[in-house]
């Protein structure tokens, strides 16, 4: 059996597994590689991709997608120690 990858056409008995890794009904969360694909997008229903990082997909204008870039998040910590976030009063 050959193993499916992006750009592949989809065989029919993969037509009904997920290629993403859905945390909600409307958010999933993939790799730069299937972000790309634009007929996985398609076949996932995705509509909109956000990337995060220097990896940046590059969409067709005829594909519809909407896509949001964030190229740098800086990450920052925050003293929490004080915080009474979540506490019972």
């Amino acid at each position: 059996m050959k193993i499916w990858v992006p750009g592949d056409p989809v065989p029919e008995e993969l037509e009904e597994h997920t290629f993403f890794d859905w945390v909600t009904d409307v958010i999933a969360i993939g790799s730069y590689v299937q972000a790309s694909d634009v007929d996985l997008l398609s076949m996932e229903g995705v509509k909109t991709v956000v990337s995060i990082g220097k990896l940046q997909p590059n969409y067709p204008p005829e594909s519809k997608i909407d896509h949001h870039s964030f190229r740098s998040i800086e990450d920052r910590s925050e003293d929490v120690t004080d915080c009474s976030c979540g506490s019972a009063t």
